[in-house]
C-alpha cells in the first residue's frame, strides 16, 4: 500500500521574525488576562484531582494529537506520571487510551487512585498515563496556578502558523509563553520547520539569559509517534530545542 507523503512547510518568511523580541518584550509587560474557557477549566479540575492523588513526578505532552508520543512517553519513563493534552476530541478518540472525561473519572473519584491499580483506560500503561482533551493554553494557565511541579515539558509538532503575519499564534509569539516556559524545569521543543524551531530558541534565549539554540535531528533511533515518523520518511529535516532552566 502506498505511504502518503507529508507536505513541506511553505511560507512567506524565509528567517525569524524581525519583530519577535519586541513582540515578547510587549507580553513580559503586560499581563495575560483571556478568561479561562469554562470546558478547559472542567477538564483541569477532573485531572488536577488525579495528580494530587498521585506521588509520581509529572511529564506534561502538550498538544499530543492522537496520544501516541504520550504513550512513548510513558514507556520511557515508567516512574512518572504522563498527562497528554489534546483540543481535538477526533484526534484523541483514536488512542485506546483515552476515555472522555468525566466518565473515566466517575470509575475511581470515590477511592484512593493507586499506581497499581486497574483502571478505566486499558493495559499496564494506564498507571502512568492520561489523555485529557483540553484547550493547552488555559491548560498551562491553570497547572502553574495550581502549582503543578512538572519535570518535562514535551511541545511535539505544534501547528507552525507559517505565514509571516501570523507570528503571534506560534506559542513563543503568543502571550501565554510565559506561562509555557515556566512550567517545568525541562522543556523540549520539536518541529519540521526550521524557522519555527529557531525562533522558539531565541525566545527561550531572550528570556532565560542564557544561549539555547535549534539543533537538526539527523537520526531518529526512536519516533514519538507516526506523525514524526511520516515527516521524517517524507524527507523533512527535524528539528529539536531542548533546555532546562527555572524562571
Amino acid at each position: 500500500m502506498k505511504t502518503t507523503r507529508s507536505r513541506s512547510i511553505v511560507s512567506n518568511q524565509n528567517a525569524p521574525h524581525p519583530e519577535l523580541e519586541t513582540i515578547l518584550r510587549r507580553h513580559q509587560t503586560t499581563p495575560f488576562r483571556k478568561p479561562i474557557a469554562r470546558h478547559t477549566a472542567q477538564a483541569f479540575a477532573a485531572v488536577d484531582t488525579i495528580v494530587h492523588k498521585r506521588s509520581a513526578p509529572l511529564i506534561l505532552d502538550s498538544g499530543c494529537g492522537t496520544g501516541d508520543s504520550t504513550q512513548r512517553l510513558a514507556e520511557m519513563h515508567p516512574h512518572h506520571f504522563v498527562i497528554g493534552v489534546d483540543k481535538s476530541e477526533a484526534r484523541l478518540s483514536k488512542n485506546p487510551f483515552y476515555s472522555p472525561l468525566p466518565g473515566w473519572l466517575m470509575a475511581s473519584k470515590h477511592r484512593d487512585f493507586q499506581p497499581d491499580e486497574a483502571s478505566a483506560q486499558p493495559s499496564n500503561l494506564a498507571n502512568n498515563l492520561f489523555l485529557v482533551r483540553a484547550d493547552v493554553i488555559d491548560f498551562w494557565r491553570l497547572a502553574l496556578e495550581h502549582n503543578w511541579s512538572i519535570d518535562k515539558h514535551y511541545v511535539l509538532y505544534p501547528n507552525p502558523w507559517p505565514k509571516k503575519r501570523q507570528i503571534k499564534r506560534r506559542f513563543h509569539g503568543h502571550p501565554v509563553f510565559f506561562d509555557m516556559i515556566r512550567l517545568a524545569k525541562y522543556i523540549e521543543l520539536r518541529s519540521n520547520w526550521q524557522i519555527y524551531a529557531e525562533e522558539f530558541a531565541i525566545a527561550l534565549s531572550i528570556v532565560a539569559h542564557q544561549k539555547i539554540a535549534a539543533e537538526e535531528i539527523k537520526v531518529v533511533q526512536h519516533y514519538f509517534s507516526p506523525f514524526e515518523k511520516k515527516y521524517a520518511e517524507s524527507g523533512h529535516r527535524l528539528f529539536r530545542v531542548a533546555a532546562e532552566f527555572r524562571l
